[in-house]
């Protein structure tokens, strides 16, 4: 019989030793701090770095008085009530007051701030703003627009069927060209060149009927 050597025995200490554990800590104290500090590290970007979203919800309660019912009774309840409601609601969700909205919301049109890291989105966060009384073509819905300031003038720079085109003028007057008709409100120059410094500030149409689309399929 030929033996392979003494069997090796594993020992399982069942009790807490806090030596053991004093040793681990000496050993690997590094660890947990690098740890602490990665998380953390993580966590500032994630915050600094990523945009909010928000959602709400609402209800929108229709009432409608009804006198007759409270002089003659139930038996006097108006028949085109129930017709009545039904039509408000459908005009709550029509296109035409759709639309309405986002020409009075100006929601066609917004500026972005664009930094290192993060774009982010302008609309009402700054003292200047886009009316935007027309877009002629709406193959630019989408199209990035950058705006610049050369001391004088207002430049809108974009590209359009590969060719790169400028439309310039001075703040708070009428921009216009065969494709589109804007005016940049500006009631504080140095809010504008701050801002312009400190991003690349573009602007950007969407499609009217992609937005109110999106809007209605909300509405329920």
């Amino acid at each position: 019989i030929m033996s392979t050597g003494p069997e090796k025995k594993i020992i399982t200490n069942k009790q807490f030793n806090p030596m053991i554990v004093e040793i681990i800590l000496r050993r690997h104290w590094k660890i947990p701090i690098i740890y602490v500090l990665l998380i953390s590290t993580i966590a500032f970007f994630y915050v600094r770095y990523t945009t909010a979203l928000y959602e709400t919800k609402a209800i929108l309660q229709i009432v409608e008085e009804n006198k007759v019912t409270d002089i003659l009774g139930k038996d006097a309840v108006n028949v085109n009530q129930t017709s009545n409601l039904t039509q408000e609601v459908e005009l709550l969700r029509s296109e035409l007051l759709i639309n309405q909205t986002i020409e009075k919301l100006g929601l066609h049109v917004n500026l972005y701030a664009e930094g290192k890291i993060l774009t982010k989105d302008l609309y009402r966060e700054t003292s200047f703003s886009i009316m935007a009384y027309q877009l002629f073509d709406s193959s630019l819905c989408g199209t990035r627009m950058d705006i610049t300031y050369d001391g004088t003038y207002i430049n809108v720079n974009y590209t359009k069927a590969g060719k790169v085109k400028t439309v310039k003028e001075k703040p708070n007057r009428r921009m216009k060209n065969e494709d589109f008709d804007i005016q940049i409100n500006v009631p504080s120059m140095n809010d504008l060149i701050q801002t312009l410094n400190e991003n690349k500030i573009y602007l950007q149409f969407y499609n009217r009927q992609a937005l109110v689309d999106e809007i209605k399929a909300k509405l329920t």
